[in-house]
């Protein structure tokens, strides 16, 4: 019981640990995301303008060319989040128990033989030799 405990606690500990070092990421996210401009301000881009301007006297056009500030807006695609289907849970199917015959061999009767009296040897005496080194 004490080392269940033990074992929890320290994985609470852990976790807690964790969350509040993550907690600063979250913090300066936060920050990032209020910070960014929420209106969009078009961009001015120069565009090349030509102009005739007619002479009276001698009567050749001479074109100008200047650039004029035309503001073009441009607009910066951002990434937009798309949710994926949720998988539908599967529900794999089970066998159900039925009921077989099976086929049960009755016992049969068998004759054993009646004991037998096992007869009792005795150890005869040996010789023993013994052999003197030398």
């Amino acid at each position: 019981m004490f080392n269940r405990d033990s074992k929890r606690e320290r994985t609470r500990t852990v976790l807690a640990i964790i969350i509040l070092a993550t907690l600063p990421c979250y913090c300066l996210g936060i920050l990032m995301l209020g910070s960014t401009r929420s209106t969009r301000e078009p961009t001015l881009t120069p565009t090349l303008t030509g102009t005739e301007t007619p002479l009276p006297a001698t009567g050749t056009v001479t074109p100008t060319l200047f650039l004029s500030p035309t503001p073009t807006e441009t607009v910066t695609p951002t990434p937009t989040f798309t949710s994926s289907p949720t998988p539908t849970e599967f529900m794999t199917p089970t066998r159900t128990p039925t009921a077989t015959f099976t086929a049960t061999i009755p016992p049969t009767e068998t004759t054993a033989p009646p004991p037998t009296e096992t007869p009792n040897l005795e150890p005869s005496a040996t010789e023993q030799t013994s052999e003197s080194p030398g």
